[in-house]
C-alpha cells in the first residue's frame, strides 16, 4: 500500500501499542506528505485527549519528523517545547 498523505490517526497511532501502531510506522517509513493541518490536529490530540506535556508533544512530533522528514513537524515541535512552563 502506497501512502502518499496520512490522516491525523495514522499519526496518533503510534502512541499506542499493537498492530496499529506497527501498520502506522509503516505507512509513515514511506516518508508520506503531513499536512500542517495534521501535524496541528495531532499536537491538539497529544495535549488534550493523551495528557502528554508541551515538552513530550515536541518529542512525539519531533520523532515524526524523524520518520518522515518533515520540516514543518519539526517547526511545530520546537514551537511547543518552548511553550512548556
Amino acid at each position: 500500500m502506497s501512502a502518499e498523505f496520512v490522516d491525523t490517526n495514522i499519526v496518533l497511532y503510534l502512541l499506542d501499542e499493537g498492530p496499529k501502531a506497527d501498520r502506522a510506522e509503516t505507512i509513515l517509513a514511506q516518508r508520506p506528505c503531513i499536512s500542517v493541518q495534521v501535524l496541528n490536529e495531532a499536537m491538539v490530540n497529544c495535549r488534550r485527549k493523551a495528557g502528554l506535556t508541551w515538552i513530550e508533544t515536541g518529542t512525539f512530533l519531533a520523532g515524526i519528523q524523524t520518520l518522515v522528514g518533515s520540516r514543518s513537524g519539526r517547526e511545530c515541535a520546537r514551537r511547543c517545547v518552548r511553550r512548556d512552563p
